[in-house]
């Protein structure tokens, strides 16, 4: 659902809500008993403005209006998942290599080769950087509470690749020796109330991830990241973030 910057969002039952026309709280009343009379309106965000567009499903959160501001600034769509009243200890953050810590786009250009000759040359996955403000980022995922790992697709039949991302994590990330997954499926990771951080969301299955996908595309990074987490941190409220 595209949520622009003039939209508003209602609490309904427990359910933030959104509505196809600008109207008043009575006149929202009116739409919502128009599909079920047992319900009521709870909050209004602002009151007496409500322009929003569809309803959201399975949450019991209300979508507090910093971080859908932050979120309407950067263009992103809001998916209501299921909400969870685990604590952010109990909740995975599964966060790729390429393209979200690692510069992999950074090592490509400068030595002037192909993508497809990088995956295979031996010990460049090691000795690439990482994104500025990726390292600091995870630490903090770790400070919030959450459970954080590693989750990276690697370069098919290239056994020095799958090495070289573990050295990396060892020398970056020792705090993560233990929590590094490889794996060319993450659609198998996690549960509902989990979170995968990737920059190429078509790949590795990750669109059957049945957690929260956080895309990292079209200029969404780490700062619009962490204030999604640190909101979750703070309420346990569970939306995707994703794309129109």
């Amino acid at each position: 659902m595209e949520v622009n910057s003039d939209d508003v969002i209602v609490l309904i039952d427990g359910k933030p809500v959104a509505m196809e026309t600008q109207t008043t709280k009575d006149e929202a009343e009116q739409i919502i008993h128009s599909e079920d009379n047992s319900i009521d309106i709870e909050e209004v965000y602002p009151p007496d403005n409500l322009k929003t567009k569809k309803v959201l499903q399975n949450a019991e959160s209300l979508v507090n209006s910093g971080l859908r501001e932050a979120l309407q600034r950067a263009s992103r769509a809001i998916i209501a998942n299921p909400s969870c009243s685990l604590s952010p200890c109990q909740r995975k953050v599964y966060v790729d290599m390429d393209g979200v810590i690692v510069d992999f786009d950074a090592y490509m250009q400068a030595h002037g080769i192909s993508a497809d000759i990088v995956k295979r040359k031996p010990g460049a996955y090691f000795d690439m950087t990482p994104l500025p403000g990726a390292l600091d980022a995870v630490k903090e995922l770790i400070t919030l509470g959450f459970d954080v790992w590693i989750a990276t697709k690697p370069p098919t039949g290239v056994p020095h690749a799958y090495s070289d991302k573990v050295k990396w994590i060892l020398k970056y990330l020792p705090e993560l020796e233990k929590k590094i997954i490889i794996t060319h499926d993450k659609g198998t990771l996690g549960d509902s109330y989990d979170f995968l951080c990737d920059d190429r969301p078509h790949k590795a299955n990750c669109e059957a991830f049945k957690g929260t996908l956080v895309r990292f595309t079209d200029g969404y990074h780490w700062p619009e990241a962490m204030e999604y987490f640190r909101h979750v941190a703070r309420t346990g409220a569970s939306i995707t973030v994703a794309h129109d």
